[in-house]
């Protein structure tokens, strides 16, 4: 029996919409706007100031700007002081170095990447129950490398510059490993 060119093309048109439904159900797309995974009753968080366990000053107030910033983006939740918040994230700054990746002719380091590693917490406010937990999550090193030079104003410009990078990565991720654990 040979079919109609009518007929081959829905054929084709519905094996492919079946492949792409297919697809869509195993690879975990889901609609922005929805929170998956997170019991029900969780709309909110607030996001109290990193600890800083570390040395190296002002890293405080870098991720937990970032990390609002990316929570707002983010939008799944609403963010909200912390006596209203139905979970709090709980974030301590555990270490932050900055390891050499070149050397000039007298090898003195000309290029150093930032590495910062973190202690982390999503704990629900009214039960203190911890919903989600991850110890030791490290930076990536993706935008983390910056350029020493001779002068001392560009080098601190350019390692600012790679810190504001980490924390944005950072953020990022840790709003989907948040989403993610559930």
């Amino acid at each position: 029996m040979m079919r109609t060119g009518g007929q081959t093309g829905r054929l084709a048109f519905l094996v492919l919409a079946g492949l792409l439904a297919a697809g869509i159900a195993g690879c975990g797309y889901h609609f922005a706007g929805r929170v998956i995974g997170l019991p029900k009753h969780i709309q909110s968080i607030a996001v109290p100031p990193f600890e800083n366990a570390t040395f190296e000053p002002r890293l405080d107030d870098i991720f937990t700007r970032a990390v609002t910033n990316e929570l707002i983006r983010d939008g799944r939740l609403a963010l909200v002081p912390a006596d209203r918040a139905d979970a709090v994230l709980q974030a301590r700054i555990v270490s932050y170095d900055q390891v050499p990746l070149s050397f000039d002719a007298a090898q003195r380091a000309r290029e150093m990447r930032i590495r910062v590693r973190f202690d982390l917490s999503l704990v629900e406010r009214t039960t203190k129950k911890t919903l989600w937990k991850e110890t030791g999550m490290e930076t990536r090193p993706t935008g983390a490398a910056f350029k020493v030079v001779d002068s001392i104003e560009t080098t601190k410009t350019n390692k600012d510059e790679a810190l504001q990078n980490v924390a944005k990565d950072f953020s990022e991720d840790l709003v989907a490993r948040m989403f993610e654990a559930f």
